[in-house]
């Protein structure tokens, strides 16, 4: 039996295929917003579509921002024009347009790229967004805590399938879990037992941009704070075993933002998920109030990863 919410994503389903289809016409997307999903409303035809990531809205679409401190970036174009559209009560002084706002004809003819439109992106954003109603539970990165409500330390996206990362010389990043700093970190790479990362004293629950040199080969990770130590392996390899990317994904018509973070979603969920921690280093450089990227990296902390068909 079909829920009522079923059949409204089934219908946005169909909609989105038959959307596709109309090769002669390419349409603006949203490419991001703040909060969630609630906080906005789109109208098509008299109904109200879910809003997703990446989704296309076609001409006579009506944009609600219902949060005060809201906005959607409207991607207008292949040459990356964004559209930047807020609540009409809003003191945000960056806003092209104020709600509600209706696509024009003319703004559908400056539809995004065959990349930009391509259903492989709309499904991702469809991921990243479902991600955040599934209730991804915040990391806290901070070190202190009540001891007696601290989780027990550990990894989450390190935990279940062995990670497999890309070697080479690159900045490593990493987020964990529970446990009460100061923290250590080390890393070892387990032929030679040679330590190619060791961090003392660490007073939050993540570490970013620590440049490493990473040769093919297993290694062992181990995490301590003053009562507690976690343990993990992963694995190193080179970028030929990386998955090939689709081609969309790959255009260089695709906002840098929207493809960097499209790749590294897709990504994530490839094989088995043990390219989490890949995918969560592939994040690195894209502002922290970017949606789709902050959604997805929250995700990835929590060991979670986006549904991508």
């Amino acid at each position: 039996m079909c829920t009522t919410a079923s059949r409204i994503y089934m219908a946005v389903w169909l909609l989105l295929i038959s959307t596709a289809c109309w090769a002669a016409t390419e349409f603006p997307r949203i490419d991001s917003f703040p909060g969630a999903p609630e906080d906005y409303e789109l109208f098509r035809n008299g109904q109200t579509i879910p809003l997703t990531y990446y989704m296309p809205v076609l001409p006579g679409d009506k944009i609600l921002v219902k949060r005060a401190n809201g906005y959607i970036r409207l991607l207008l174009g292949p040459d990356g024009k964004v559209v930047r559209i807020c609540a009409s009560n809003t003191t945000e002084p960056h806003c092209d347009a104020r709600g509600p706002f209706t696509v024009s004809d003319s703004e559908g003819q400056k539809g995004a790229s065959a990349a930009v439109f391509a259903e492989i992106i709309a499904q991702i954003g469809r991921g990243l967004t479902f991600i955040e109603e599934k209730g991804v539970a915040k990391t806290h990165t901070r070190g202190g805590a009540n001891p007696a409500t601290q989780m027990d330390l550990g990894v989450k996206m390190l935990e279940g399938r062995l990670q497999a990362i890309v070697g080479g010389s690159r900045n490593l990043a990493l987020s964990w879990q529970g446990g009460l700093s100061p923290f250590q970190l080390v890393i070892t790479r387990e032929e030679g037992a040679q330590t190619v990362l060791e961090l003392k004293s660490l007073s939050d629950r993540q570490i970013d941009n620590n440049p490493v040199s990473l040769q093919p080969g297993m290694y062992s990770l181990e995490l301590s704070d003053a009562s507690a130590k976690f343990d993990a392996q992963f694995m190193v390899v080179t970028d030929a075993e990386l998955p090939r990317f689709p081609s969309a994904l790959i255009d260089e018509q695709l906002p840098p933002e929207m493809r960097q973070t499209a790749q590294a979603a897709w990504l994530a969920a490839q094989g088995a998920r043990r390219w989490r921690w890949e995918a969560y280093l592939r994040l690195e450089g894209l502002p922290q109030d970017y949606g789709p990227a902050r959604r997805l990296r929250e995700a990835l902390r929590n060991g979670m990863v986006p549904q991508i068909q």
